[in-house]
């Protein structure tokens, strides 16, 4: 008996954190295999923070549609593994600019081989489905984000 998938749509949200901690745990798992010492949910704030020569927080939340507060978490642990640091922007001293370390780039070079045969192997799972998972997942977070749920629930009752 799984309860999530009985549940259906109602447990939609379960079911979906359940399967992404799934992928994640198994893509650490590959990580520390050759020593890698990013987590697999960092990688679109590396991919955020190497676009540019120095980035805020708030600039990454955008580009990752991440909350600041997560992104700012996430960011603070990159710092305390020394894979990112942080300057003072010389335009806006209010304003921390996050740029990659050297230790980063070394990480990220052992990284990429990994990340293409994870990404190979994922690929060909979805590509098992007989859907194109990615297009899936794009509509059904557009559909969810088209209008707020809570206030047509609201309504409704």
């Amino acid at each position: 008996m799984d309860i999530i998938k009985e549940l259906g749509v109602r447990g939609v949200g379960s079911y979906l954190k359940r399967i992404v901690e799934y992928m994640l745990n198994e893509v650490k798992s590959v990580y520390r295999e050759f020593g890698i010492e990013i987590e697999p949910s960092w990688l679109p704030f590396f991919v955020a923070i190497g676009s540019k020569n120095g980035i805020s927080i708030k600039e990454i939340a955008e580009l990752t549609n991440v909350t600041h507060s997560a992104v700012s978490q996430a960011v603070n642990n990159m710092k305390s593994k020394e894979l990112v640091e942080a300057k003072e922007s010389s335009e806006d001293k209010r304003i921390q600019l996050i740029y990659i370390t050297q230790k980063g780039r070394d990480e990220i070079m052992k990284l990429m081989p990994v990340c293409d045969t994870i990404k190979s192997v994922v690929e060909k799972r979805f590509s098992d489905t007989g859907y194109d998972i990615l297009d899936v997942i794009e509509k059904l977070e557009n559909e969810v984000r088209r209008d707020s749920i809570s206030n047509e629930v609201i309504e409704l009752i």
